[in-house]
Order: structure tokens, then C-alpha cells, then sequence
């Protein structure tokens, strides 16, 4: 016979609409109104509240943790050898077109701004995807659309 027992509550500020685990003591949630509050698991406290998209009501819609190890993306080069100091977060809300990238970093479990991507998706984004290394999937119930990160550099030498 299996037994289920109750553990916690937590008292959220907006209601949920997304969650993202960033180790076993602490949870990234998504709310209503653009928020994102970070929660620890074992003293049940909010330790911050994130305006994460400031220009919608919605929900936050995705939570995503980018693997990738393109320097485009993650603004440094990566060493597979040394210890990551960050991990790469993206969000996006139904009530906004762009979506935003995040850096987490590990050590203090803060997340930081890091870029902000304008989109031409009018009615809000409710799902992200990373397609590749250096390619992010946007989409809602009426449309797909490819984001590549591409260096302007290169491609100007590429092309002359």
C-alpha cells in the first residue's frame, strides 16, 4: 500500500504558471504578472522576486535551461574542463514578444539579466525550445519562429 503524505505550502504572491528546479533546495516559480519567485525548499522562504517581463500581466510561460556551449550565447567562452560558474535560463511570458536570457550563478543561486530579444510574435510567446547551439524556438498557438545567434563579424568576413 502506498501512503502519500503532505509536505509544504508556499504562500506565492501572483498565482503559479511555471516551475523550473535549480537544485534539490531551491525552486524557480513563474506567476502570473511576470514574476518569477525564487523559493527555497527546506525553511519554505521566498528568498527574491524577479520582475522577469515588467511589460506583461500574464503568466510566465517557459522556463528553460539552455545546455548550450556557444560563446554567441553565453557571452564567454566555454571550457568544458573548468567548473561552471552560470547556468543559462531563458524566459518568456505569454503576454510578451520578446523572451530574455538569464545567467544563474551556481554559487550564489542569483539570476541576472542578461539579454533581452525583441521578437515579431504580436500575442506573446508560450513555448521556447533550443534547437541548437546557437538557435532558440519561439512559439504560441498561431506561430514558429527560428531565432539564430549568429556573429556579425564572421559573417561580414564570410561574405566579402
Amino acid at each position: 500500500m502506498r501512503n502519500l503524505k503532505f509536505v509544504k505550502t508556499f504562500k506565492l504572491s501572483n498565482k503559479p504558471t511555471q516551475l523550473y528546479q535549480i537544485d534539490d533546495n531551491n525552486l524557480l516559480v513563474g506567476t502570473e504578472g511576470g514574476k518569477i519567485e525564487h523559493w527555497t525548499v527546506d525553511n519554505g522562504e521566498c528568498k527574491k522576486i524577479y520582475d522577469a517581463h515588467p511589460e506583461s500581466e500574464a503568466g510566465i510561460s517557459a522556463i528553460l535551461e539552455l545546455t548550450s556551449q556557444s560563446e554567441l550565447l553565453r557571452g564567454e567562452p566555454f571550457d568544458a574542463n573548468a567548473p561552471l560558474e552560470f547556468k543559462l535560463i531563458a524566459t518568456a511570458s505569454e503576454g510578451a514578444k520578446e523572451f530574455r536570457l538569464w545567467k544563474l550563478h551556481l554559487e550564489t543561486q542569483i539570476l541576472y539579466p542578461y539579454l533581452k530579444i525583441e521578437t515579431t510574435i504580436t500575442d506573446g510567446i508560450k513555448y521556447l525550445c533550443e534547437s541548437s547551439d546557437t538557435q532558440i524556438v519561439a512559439a504560441n498557438e498561431k506561430v514558429i519562429k527560428f531565432y539564430d545567434f549568429i556573429d556579425k563579424g564572421n559573417k561580414d568576413l564570410t561574405e566579402k
